[in-house]
């Protein structure tokens, strides 16, 4: 599968620099939920949007690296009111990572004072990589960037303000450390 490194790198650097500025906007805090039967840990929001998307990777056994970046608004009712999705992400992992945003639902704190059209958006980056080692040189460059874009990230906060909306922590399924 072709991917369009042009397009993936600009998304890269829009969010990388977006994270310097502040948003001041209206914003409902995701309440963790926790997880049975371990009852000292808590899903926090990207490990409650990547839940159930194992089991499409676990059976793929290519050289495939996928990305998808999930834009998504709530509004004042704590409801997921609109979604957009861009990237190469499968449609089975796409339509569980819409499946779980949409079941945020009753999951959010929000502010008082809170009007009913009140919106905030939330950016969030879904990854996973192939579990072969022999790959070709244009699966092995996108490897290389979606993982120094996710060591990048690494050292910023789980959840960074922008302007456009809150840059959550990305997700990576199977990270690859053997490639």
């Amino acid at each position: 599968m072709h991917f369009p490194p042009i397009k993936l790198f600009s998304s890269l650097l829009l969010l990388f620099f977006a994270q310097l500025s502040w948003a001041k906007t209206w914003q409902p805090q995701f309440v963790p939920l926790k997880v049975l039967p371990y009852p000292d840990y808590h899903y926090d929001l990207p490990d409650y949007l990547a839940q159930y998307t194992y089991t499409f990777y676990e059976r793929q056994r290519s050289c495939q690296a996928d990305y998808g970046f999930f834009y998504f608004r709530v509004n004042g009712k704590g409801k997921v009111d609109s979604i957009r999705v861009e990237g190469i992400l499968g449609s089975e992992v796409t339509d569980q990572i819409k499946k779980n945003i949409y079941a945020t639902e009753g999951h959010w704190f929000l502010p008082q004072g809170t009007k009913p059209e009140a919106t905030c958006w939330f950016i969030f980056l879904y990854g996973a990589f192939g579990r072969q080692k022999n790959c070709s040189e244009e699966q092995n460059r996108l490897f290389k960037v979606l993982s120094d874009y996710r060591n990048a990230y690494s050292t910023l906060s789980k959840r960074t303000e922008t302007p456009r909306g809150i840059l959550l922590r990305p997700y990576w399924r199977d990270p690859m450390a053997e490639k």
